[in-house]
């Protein structure tokens, strides 16, 4: 199966979640605040949608990444303030993440709830079993506030069922939705001594790219006048990024992976922000 030999970590997974638990209840993150009336979220929620080759910068994707080591598309996660984490998933990613409950569980006392999505179904009415529990968790009157990724725009009947769900509920105002992105950010900011080794290896290898193989390459097209596409010198550059002993780095091959291709750009108009 595609998943063979695929686990997930349940020491790491407990441990971050516990710290998005900690950084919103515990440490009051301005970030997870609804803006203007400062009041916290009751839940947060991380949706993906279908799986495409295309490169996505999401806050959703690199959170998935960053607590189960893997992309998991159609997935609901709703981290809630009672410590009770609602997983909505298929078949397979949902017993991967079972395999972790008990641990996760008995070592950082977070309940995950893991809803199994039946094939050829949209997941609405799984959708609606997590979002009664959202509501139920706002206190007195007050309608429950839902953290979410607004900027994240996913494709697919998963993700459009869910924006559903939770649009129904706005509108009744039983429920509101706030922006958590830079909460998030925060979050996904501090790094463990693990990520910072990574890091540090990271940028030598792709320091010794530009060193070793980017100058001299550029160097030769411009003394040679050579035409050369921006998606070719960007394939090239990853290639050789790819077999780190060519750029005399002393890291395995297959260590490494490229979290983007190299982004080429020329003669004189430049997007930073890319």
């Amino acid at each position: 199966s595609a998943m063979a030999g695929v686990y997930i970590d349940a020491n790491v997974l407990g441990k971050r979640l516990d710290e998005i638990h900690k950084a919103i209840w515990e440490n009051k993150e301005d970030g997870f605040k609804e803006k203007g009336s400062g009041t916290m979220c009751d839940a947060v929620a991380i949706v993906t949608g279908k799986s495409t080759e295309d490169l996505r910068y999401m806050k959703s994707i690199a959170l998935e990444m960053w607590l189960f080591a893997y992309e998991l598309p159609e997935t609901l996660l709703v981290v809630c303030k009672d410590r009770t984490v609602h997983v909505v998933t298929g078949k397979t990613k949902a017993k991967l993440i079972s395999e972790t409950k008990e641990a996760v569980e008995k070592m950082h006392k977070i309940s995950l709830e893991v809803h199994v999505r039946a094939k050829g179904t949209s997941g609405e009415d799984l959708f609606e079993e997590v979002l009664s529990k959202v509501e139920k968790l706002s206190e007195g009157e007050a309608a429950a506030l839902l953290g979410s990724l607004p900027k994240d725009k996913h494709e697919g009947v998963f993700f459009d069922t869910w924006n559903k769900s939770v649009g129904k509920r706005l509108e009744a105002t039983t429920l509101k939705q706030t922006d958590v992105s830079l909460g998030f950010a925060k979050v996904l900011s501090v790094k463990s001594s693990d990520e910072q080794t990574n890091s540090k290896k990271a940028a030598f290898l792709s320091a010794q790219a530009m060193v070793k193989y980017v100058i001299p390459q550029l160097e030769t097209i411009i003394d040679e006048e050579k035409n050369v596409k921006h998606s070719t010198l960007s394939s090239l550059i990853e290639d050789r990024i790819l077999e780190p002993s060519k750029l005399e780095v002393r890291l395995k091959r297959d260590k490494v992976n490229a979290c983007y291709a190299p982004i080429v750009q020329s003669g004189g108009k430049y997007d930073l922000k890319i």
